[in-house]
């Protein structure tokens, strides 16, 4: 149960009032499912330190001073998450039976927050039609974060759809480095089970280890991995999926966990259903990973997603995901949704 500091007006402190706050101000719970009625927010340290993450209006965090530079690692995280999206089968390609994809469009447009402040925009937007598909996905910096770390990333995945499941043969990356410009990415899957990648401009080999080519092979991009989770007409239960993830440069294995049942975000515009399945996505880090970034963070920590089922599209979708990092709890939740 949260709690956040209330003013009582009093012409004197009380006699049970704590001392270091005037006006004999108190610790009142402010339960979630309330609007926070008769709990003001103070000014003060305490007051900061308070935040409901499930009701916008009540984002007492404020950035310190010297925040930190968020970079494209947010984004990315963001996109590992939603991979897991739909797939209640061991694994993508585990699932495909004898179902046919039909061809429809899907848009999902989610706001990534830090603190209540919006850090990030991200979109994913997808097109099955005569066999084949095209996945693209668009992350861009906002707000403070724009200010102090531009970030932007595209990336872009065809292939064609083998029954059920998909198959990627080409995927696009290009991303704003820190030192300005753009690199791109470019990976292609050739009929032998082989990946071939070029990079421009090219890394500096010293700083990270190339994936070799044997953890390459049984891999998809992260884009046809969201596809695999999202689209595939499956039944049953979501958090249980697994998927072996290369995106040029690192190879990441992810799978699924069940955590609990809650209540789902309201989304303006959208009639989405109020129970949600809570997951947890847990994430390997395999190979091609800097020395300095496995000092930096020798743990990844779950990220937590709340995912409902759209009965009529047929599919799992993500409504809200939640990461605990280092500077405060980093959100994602869902602005916009398109499938037709």
């Amino acid at each position: 149960m949260l709690r956040c500091p209330v003013r009582r007006r009093r012409a004197a402190m009380s006699k049970g009032a704590r001392p270091g706050f005037p006006g004999g101000m108190r610790l009142r719970d402010c339960r979630r499912a309330g609007t926070g009625v008769g709990c003001c927010r103070n000014s003060g340290k305490r007051g900061a330190d308070v935040t409901d993450p499930h009701d916008p209006g009540r984002n007492g965090r404020r950035p310190a001073a010297g925040m930190p530079a968020w970079r494209p690692g947010m984004a990315g995280l963001c996109l590992l998450a939603a991979v897991a999206t739909a797939a209640p089968a061991a694994s993508a390609a585990g699932a495909a039976g004898d179902a046919t994809l039909a061809d429809r469009l899907i848009s999902v447009k989610w706001t990534v927050t830090w603190g209540g402040l919006p850090i990030y925009r991200v979109r994913f937007r997808t097109e099955i039609a005569d066999g084949r598909y095209t996945a693209e996905f668009d992350a861009r910096s906002t707000g403070v974060v724009e200010a102090l770390a531009k970030n932007r990333t595209f990336w872009r995945s065809t292939g064609r759809v083998d029954g059920a499941v998909m198959a990627p043969e080409k995927m696009h990356q290009r991303y704003l480095m820190k030192r300005g410009g753009y690199r791109t990415v470019t990976m292609e899957w050739t009929p032998s089970g082989d990946i071939a990648t070029r990079i421009e401009p090219p890394e500096n080999k010293g700083k990270r280890k190339t994936v070799p080519s044997d953890m390459q092979r049984g891999t998809v991009d992260p884009l046809t991995a969201l596809l695999n989770g999202l689209v595939a007409p499956r039944g049953g239960p979501p958090c249980k999926y697994e998927a072996n993830l290369f995106e040029g440069r690192r190879r990441i294995d992810v799978h699924l966990t069940f955590h609990r049942y809650g209540k789902a975000l309201r989304v303006d515009g959208h009639d989405l259903p109020r129970k949600a399945t809570v997951c947890l996505l847990h994430a390997k880090r395999v190979a091609g990973f800097r020395a300095r970034h496995l000092k930096d963070v020798p743990k990844l920590r779950p990220l937590k997603m709340w995912v409902v089922r759209l009965e009529k599209a047929g599919v799992w979708l993500p409504v809200e995901m939640a990461l605990k990092t280092r500077y405060g709890i980093a959100r994602a939740r869902l602005s916009k949704l398109e499938v037709r």
